[in-house]
């Protein structure tokens, strides 16, 4: 096919003059960077600017030698160490840059490339703000360093292990290792059942691994025996670790020594208990005087009607009747003494009715406050039965009613009610109210701290001591404060 002599052939190459391949090429790249930048030749010139704006350079660079710019501007300085680089064959280099001015960063990247077509190498500049890439690195730092140092600190102060979720340990620190006295060799792979002291009963662990996978966290103090036999003790927070399904797959555990604190807080106990038994004991002779006297007076009529051949069977048995009674009442305080007496910090759980605990109670003051003129108001106590340490409960209501005793003594009108309600909640409620009128408030909330009392005479412990007693037993003893007279309640579990 010909072609005619008229036709014009000029088109196509009056276009490639009109866009040079060589810029086409530079702008193709251009428009495939986001950032700001420029495109250099091998001899430093400008080729292309592009998304320059003038806070980095001078638009009007387009097309000069960087190395002829006099203009003092932190990029090019930067831009012309690249170039340096890069002219020695290297392939790629990158500087980050910091406006102290106005505290930016930035990042300068500079690729050198070779177009075949051209044949010719370019040199691209890329300049990227990182200021926020940077605030979040430091913040980042800042964070990893406040880590670090938390966890340097629990490690120096904590003993921490951690467990799989069947309990067997995968990861000890330093501080377990002493408090246990077994290295990691023997720790790893171990359940925690390697430290147990059999102090604790079988529902007390069953209890806390109820907690745990339940997904809750379980705080406690826990007594243990480490690899010598000696016993210590831990207070322990329990934290269940859960992946991303929602499943626990590990359990770690951050423990504190209180041993120490264990033994201080056991000597003050002990101290508190041999200051109750001597109130006891006075209360003893208080409560046992009562049947001595009335078996003293027994036996003098006995042996009057002895004397005078005056023995009548009827009447005989009648006095051996009242005889035996009161001894076996005197049998029956001497007994609930003995019992308060031994060590009953590890006294198991027993089922037991209410009215009995303040009946026995009642053994021990009832005297005392006949004696003293003090009016006792009982209502009919209902036989429902609560699970408890019977001689920790019973240690418990003697103090409130000493207390009682102690507030109310010297006062016109001396009464103290003692009452039961069963709560819906399946708790039972002992009510011990006496004619006082109430405790201040201004020291109302300091009544349950250690070592408080306004009375010269005590040591400040009762109170303290019987809410640890309750908080044991998961109970609540508190004082009312919308009654009109002074008036405690102490709340337990029926179960």
């Amino acid at each position: 096919m010909s072609t005619p002599q008229n036709e014009d052939i000029s088109t196509p190459i009056t276009l490639i003059e009109q866009f040079p391949l060589n810029d086409i090429i530079l702008k193709t790249i251009a428009n495939a960077i986001d950032e700001p930048g420029m495109i250099l030749d091998f001899q430093g010139n400008i080729e292309l600017l592009f998304n320059i704006n003038n806070y980095y350079l001078n638009e009007n660079l387009n097309r000069k030698n960087i190395f002829e710019i006099n203009e003092n501007n932190e990029f090019l300085k930067n831009i012309k160490i690249i170039y340096d680089y890069l002219i020695s064959n290297q392939k790629s280099m990158q500087v980050e840059y910091t406006s102290e001015k106005n505290n930016e960063y930035f990042q300068i990247c500079g690729t050198l490339i070779e177009n075949e077509l051209l044949n010719k190498k370019f040199i691209i500049i890329k300049i990227k703000d990182i200021t926020s890439i940077k605030k979040y690195e430091k913040q980042l730092q800042s964070a990893v360093h406040f880590y670090e140092k938390q966890s340097f600190a629990l490690n120096e102060a904590a003993s921490i292990s951690i467990t799989d979720r069947n309990g067997n340990i995968i990861f000890v620190n330093d501080k377990f290792t002493k408090l246990t006295g077994y290295n990691v060799i023997e720790l790893i792979g171990k359940n925690h059942k390697i430290l147990n002291s059999n102090t604790h009963s079988k529902t007390f662990f069953a209890d806390l691994w109820k907690t745990l996978l339940r997904g809750e966290i379980w705080k406690g103090e826990i007594q243990n025996k480490n690899k010598n036999g000696n016993l210590y003790w831990i207070e322990s927070t329990i934290v269940p670790i859960k992946n991303e399904d929602n499943e626990i797959i590990q359990f770690v555990s951050i423990r504190f020594d209180i041993t120490e604190k264990k033994n201080k807080e056991s000597l003050i106990i002990h101290a508190t208990n041999m200051s109750y038994l001597g109130e006891m004991a006075g209360n003893l002779a208080h409560e046992i005087n009562n049947p001595l006297t009335i078996i003293s007076g027994k036996i003098f009529q006995l042996e009057r009607d002895l004397s005078l051949n005056n023995l009548i069977p009827e009447k005989l048995n009648e006095q051996f009747n009242i005889i035996d009674l009161s001894l076996a009442r005197i049998s029956k305080i001497v007994n609930e003494f003995l019992k308060f007496s031994r060590h009953s910090d590890y006294e198991p759980l027993q089922s037991i009715c209410v009215d009995h605990l303040i009946n026995n109670a009642l053994d021990f003051c009832k005297e005392k406050f006949r004696t003293h003129g003090i009016e006792l108001y009982l209502s009919d106590f209902i036989s429902t039965q609560i699970r408890c340490k019977p001689t920790k409960i019973l240690q418990v209501i003697l103090n409130l009613l000493n207390n009682s005793f102690d507030a109310i003594l010297n006062l016109p009108d001396k009464w103290i009610e003692i009452s039961v309600c069963e709560n819906e909640n399946n708790f039972v409620s002992i009510i011990i109210t006496d004619s006082g009128l109430g405790i201040a408030e201004e020291i109302q909330s300091k009544i349950f701290m250690p070592f408080f009392s306004n009375k010269s005479n005590t040591h400040g412990l009762g109170l303290c001591i019987s809410k640890n007693i309750i908080d044991d037993h998961k109970g609540i003893i508190q004082y009312d404060v919308n009654s009109k007279n002074t008036r405690f309640i102490i709340s337990l579990n029926k179960n």
